[in-house]
């Protein structure tokens, strides 16, 4: 690791304003990475600390161990949050994703981890009561580590190669565990054709958080009319270019559902037909000719297929479900954790 080292004030706070200045932080304080941190960051891993993960764009920076190690420590994970992060990881480096046009794009996008499986209670990220906030060290320290990564490996720093417009605050952390003890379906993981068993992260192109705040619908029919119209928004990537757009459904809400005998299958062909909006409503130049809708050719879809809708349930008590838009020109990868 020795040609790595690179010096650094001997004061903890001189080094914290040393790494800020090299441009190596997101703005807040960090730790100072230093070999013994990093070290022992790395313990458990069972791999070397130069093995490569994958080539970071937009700049291809090269990603080893040791540089995730890192970054990790910068952003005050735990050891045990390590497979995780190399998980995310490799999922964002897969081709499907579009990491190099996420990390460019005028759009205001940002990687969004989902968490499945025992991985979600055994390292105790958060499903539930603010779940997007702060205040829990694994969702925060994870998903700060994954930007980290993609600002220091993968040169993504804002009016360079950052190019988004205005950004969102999920460029610092954002971090999920799904609620599956309260979800009536399949847990994302388990539709993806991993066991229930298993932990994976799942990391998702988002557009930053909608709420859909709905106290007042008593049927299932009354909720998904409110879901689908909250879902036009006219200038979204969405309806312009298709995607994958995210539905968090709250417990409240998940429940009003299923006992009604609803399915995602369901919910998701009601959404898509409900959230079209008609064609005449958009510029020419924002047709989209490659969708094809099943009724009526005259409206858009939030999406190609119904089967785009990601649809998770997340979240405390409280009827306000979230809707994460998509950037569009990328896809969801579901990765194990091992």
């Amino acid at each position: 690791m020795s040609e790595r080292l690179v010096p650094a004030p001997d004061d903890f706070d001189a080094q914290i304003d040393w790494l800020h200045r090299q441009g190596w932080t997101d703005g807040l304080p960090v730790v100072p990475p230093t070999p013994a941190r990093v070290e022992a960051m790395m313990v458990g891993i069972g791999r070397q600390p130069e093995a490569l993960i994958g080539l970071v764009p937009p700049r291809w920076g090269t990603a080893t161990v040791e540089v995730v190690a890192a970054n990790a420590v910068m952003a005050g994970c735990l050891p045990a949050y390590m497979p995780v992060v190399i998980a995310a990881l490799d999922a964002l480096l897969d081709r499907s994703f579009n990491l190099y046009g996420t990390q460019a794009t005028t759009h205001a996008v940002a990687p969004l981890l989902i968490l499945n499986g025992p991985v979600v209670d055994t390292l105790n990220f958060n499903f539930g009561y603010n779940l997007f906030g702060p205040g829990w060290r694994a969702n925060a320290s994870v998903g700060r580590t994954v930007n980290l990564i993609l600002r220091n490996v993968g040169g993504a720093y804002p009016g360079a190669l950052d190019r988004s417009t205005s950004g969102q605050p999920g460029k610092y952390t954002f971090c999920m565990a799904e609620n599956e003890a309260e979800n009536p379906w399949e847990a994302l993981h388990v539709e993806r054709g991993f066991r229930a068993d298993q932990s994976t992260v799942t990391v998702h192109p988002a557009g930053g958080i909608v709420d859909l705040n709905d106290r007042s619908s008593r049927t299932a029919e009354a909720l998904m009319r409110m879901l689908a119209q909250s879902l036009k928004i006219h200038t979204g990537n969405g309806h312009l270019i298709g995607g994958e757009p995210l539905l968090v459904i709250c417990p409240e809400h998940a429940s009003i559902l299923s006992r009604e005998g609803v399915t995602k299958d369901q919910l998701r062909t009601f959404l898509w037909r409900y959230s079209q909006i008609p064609r005449s409503e958009f510029p020419q130049s924002y047709y989209r000719d490659d969708i094809e809708p099943l009724d009526d050719p005259d409206r858009i879809p939030l999406c190609r297929t119904p089967d785009s809708f990601i649809i998770v349930v997340g979240g405390g008590a409280g009827r306000h479900s979230m809707y994460i838009p998509t950037f569009g020109a990328s896809h969801s990868v579901t990765r194990e954790i091992v």
